[in-house]
């Protein structure tokens, strides 16, 4: 019995309906000041957290909506990162009812009556979290920092109206992760998923890259265009697109082509999973084609940070490739083989883009492109005093620059264009540590299992590792966060890996899908 149903157990119903009054008296004066001083959408959060406070402490619920939880997961991921945030019902003076809000409403309403409802889906969810506990801290703490830090924000209506959505956007698609992904083959089946989707993002910016033009947007009517140019900055520039030297740069169903260009770099190893280690010709064809979709979709995004962390990251992946070879097959010359042919390759890619023109300015840019550089460069001079104003911990989640006073762009909007900077400004050092400690953690967990262990499963490892190397580089280049969706999946998905190669049994876990009882 919960605390909240003993204490009702105990009164009389005087003294219950006096608490219950009293309750809903001060969550009413909650609201009534949310009203007042946040964004239209937090009073709302305000009454959803209450009532999931209250269904926490009530007893357990005869049955919860893990199946749609589950299922939903996937439409969700596939919408998230497969449809633009403007395919959407606009009705003025109404958020947006998008397709993405459509899914994740449904995902994350179901996933957390299912968490709230069930305190046997709870032990389970703290059971699989222990298989990495380090990868626990890190993950859980950058979160505990971010609700810990908002007394101290500069802008305390963005910070919780961020707050709200990142929790529903990044932490419970990791917490579904931890939950459904129950054996080898959930593990595998993701990752084919997120191929799926570079393909079908690949699709929607080859269209758009020939067209020369947000197709997409363009099929909006004009008052709902003019309506979301009006009130979302961003996709001021929506109806003639961007180019940069004369080429279009396209952004498939991304906000901005760098973001599109970071999903491509963080999937690219992926596909290399499938190509190298896949166990039939499906696979292996697989890995082909979302390869040279991937290819094709950093060339149509025009984005140089692609291009490097690709590079990175599959220059890694083909390393550790190499040593597991010789590791696991010490007898045998083919690991040593590998890694020559490795070296070599990595070292005449590396040539190239060094010292031929053409692929010199297609990674790093020349001078129109390098102004951007120039323009990090300013902003870390203009950081630094912000910086050290509040060191540790930074000026509130969601207000770096706010707190930076960064304009850029020539739209009047605040921007910024390196995540370190954000992070320090954000929650700084600690938040700085713990957000990169957790990418650390997951990859070196990722990579000795790759290493170490020869079972088909642990392979994927290589293509989780680097797909989060991938994410770890380009955030040198980039403040963007519309793939953080796909960090957090990841991560999650060290934990499932960690937990069924350690365990050694890839059967599926049984599970009761109403009570969560294994």
């Amino acid at each position: 019995m919960s605390m909240l149903s003993s204490v009702l157990a105990t009164t009389g119903w005087a003294a219950r309906k006096t608490l219950i009054a009293g309750s809903l008296a001060f969550i009413g004066l909650v609201v009534g000041v949310g009203c007042v001083l946040f964004p239209a959408g937090v009073p709302f959060g305000i009454v959803g957290l209450a009532g999931l406070i209250l269904l926490w402490t009530l007893p357990d619920l005869r049955s919860v909506p893990s199946r749609l939880a589950r299922r939903s997961f996937v439409p969700f991921l596939v919408a998230t990162v497969c449809t633009p945030f403007y395919l959407a019902i606009i009705i003025p003076g109404v958020p947006f009812i998008s397709v993405r809000r459509f899914f994740l409403y449904i995902f994350v309403g179901a996933l957390v009556i299912t968490i709230c409802g069930s305190s046997k889906y709870r032990t389970l969810l703290i059971n699989r979290l222990k298989a990495a506990p380090l990868l626990f801290y890190m993950t859980a703490g950058y979160y505990a920092l971010i609700v810990a830090t908002f007394p101290v924000s500069v802008a305390p209506s963005s910070t919780i109206n961020v707050l709200v959505q990142y929790t529903m956007t990044w932490y419970l698609p990791f917490l579904a992760v931890i939950i459904f992904v129950e054996k080898g083959a959930n593990i595998v089946g993701l990752l084919k998923v997120m191929l799926f989707c570079m393909i079908i993002d690949f699709v929607l910016g080859g269209i758009e890259f020939h067209v020369q033009k947000p197709f997409m947007f363009q099929l909006l009517p004009a008052s709902s265009r003019a309506y979301i140019i009006e009130n979302t900055p961003m996709y001021a520039g929506a109806e003639t697109g961007s180019f940069r030297d004369g080429i279009y740069r396209a952004t498939a169903a991304y906000s901005i082509g760098l973001s599109w260009a970071e999903m491509v770099a963080m999937v690219a190893p992926v596909a290399a999973y499938f190509l190298i280690h896949g166990d039939s010709g499906r696979h292996r064809l697989l890995g082909l084609v979302s390869f040279i979709a991937g290819f094709l979709s950093l060339t149509y995004s025009g984005s140089r940070g692609g291009y490097v962390c690709s590079m990175v990251a599959l220059s890694v992946f083909l390393i550790i490739w190499a040593i597991r070879k010789i590791r696991l097959h010490p007898e045998s010359l083919s690991g040593g083989i590998a890694l020559f042919l490795t070296s070599g390759t990595v070292t005449i890619v590396a040539a190239a883009v060094t010292f031929v023109n053409k692929f010199h300015v297609m990674v790093f840019g020349n001078g129109t492109t390098q102004l951007s550089d120039q323009g990090r460069v300013q902003q870390w001079a203009t950081a630094w005093p912000k910086i050290f104003q509040s060191p540790l911990w930074g000026h509130g989640f969601g207000t770096a620059s706010v707190a930076g006073e960064f304009v850029t762009g020539g739209r009047g909007q605040a921007t910024m264009d390196d995540y370190r900077i954000n992070l320090l400004l954000d929650n700084g050092v600690l938040g700085f540590g713990l957000f990169f400690g957790m990418i650390a953690v997951a990859v070196w967990i990722s990579f000795r299992i790759y290493i170490t262990n020869k079972s088909p499963l642990a392979a994927t490892g290589a293509a989780i590792g680097c797909a989060l190397i991938a994410y770890a580089v380009d955030r040198t280049t980039t403040s963007q966060t519309e793939n953080n969706t796909l960090l957090l999946i990841l991560i999650g998905l060290v934990f499932a890996l960690q937990r069924v190669t350690t365990s050694g049994n890839t059967a599926p876990e049984q599970v009761n899908y109403r009570t969560g009882a294994p």
